[in-house]
């Protein structure tokens, strides 16, 4: 059942529609991870920058679902009969982990506070759209692995989320990208690949800085 959750929260939030053929890598390893967990079920976190704080991010899968076929419909259901419905729009902020302009360095420094206060299940966690000017791919990435190691150790599942493509800095985001997908691989855990999902659905014209959204 729970493995069904944590695939069922990667479709939702992503509002993929295809199916695993088998089960993913990352499965056999969360379990374990939840058999150390000691919290309240259903409860989930995200730690993350401006965009994860933003309530047009996650919250509003609750009400709108714009394009969603049978699969997503159907993972959607799972996760909302399961969540604790605060974690939809109330878990947001500095104490809950998300504020606006913070790198990794911040989770880094704050993420033993954020599981003591909250004890999350699972958590998804997405920085690097203020690391690209700040800190080398090294930097990210081993702060990155410590941020999702600490919240394994915590019985706490992670879902690493890529960052989304930025204007001027497509390959930079590219490469941040590559970095996230690779710890997911590495350490066993469910990747939602925000930056190819946006480059997919909106090849053209995914950044919002081009003349013909000037006036949107």
């Amino acid at each position: 059942m729970k493995a069904r959750i944590l695939q069922g929260l990667i479709v939702a939030f992503a509002l993929a529609s295809a199916a695993h053929a088998e089960e993913p890598p990352w499965v056999a390893p969360m379990k374990q991870v939840l058999g150390k967990f000691q919290g309240q079920h259903g409860s989930f976190a995200q730690f993350g920058d401006s965009i994860t704080v933003t309530m047009a991010y996650w919250a509003p899968l609750r009400y709108e679902h714009k394009n969603l076929d049978a699969a997503g419909q159907k993972a959607f259901e799972v996760v909302n009969s399961y969540m604790n419905k605060d974690c939809w729009d109330k878990w947001k902020g500095p104490d809950f982990g998300s504020n606006g302009s913070m790198t990794i360095r911040w989770a880094d420094e704050n993420v033993e506070r954020w599981l003591k206060k909250l004890n999350p299940e699972v958590v998804l966690i997405m920085f690097g759209t203020n690391d690209l000017n700040q800190l080398k791919t090294e930097e990210y990435e081993q702060k990155t692995r410590d941020v999702v190691r600490r919240c394994l150790e915590n019985g706490t599942v992670v879902i690493l989320s890529t960052i989304p493509p930025r204007s001027g800095k497509l390959e930079q985001c590219r490469t941040f990208a590559e970095v996230v997908k690779k710890i997911a691989a590495d350490m066993k855990v469910p990747v939602v690949d925000y930056f190819a999902q946006c480059l997919k659905r909106r090849p053209q014209d995914w950044d919002g800085t081009m003349p013909k959204f000037k006036d949107d």
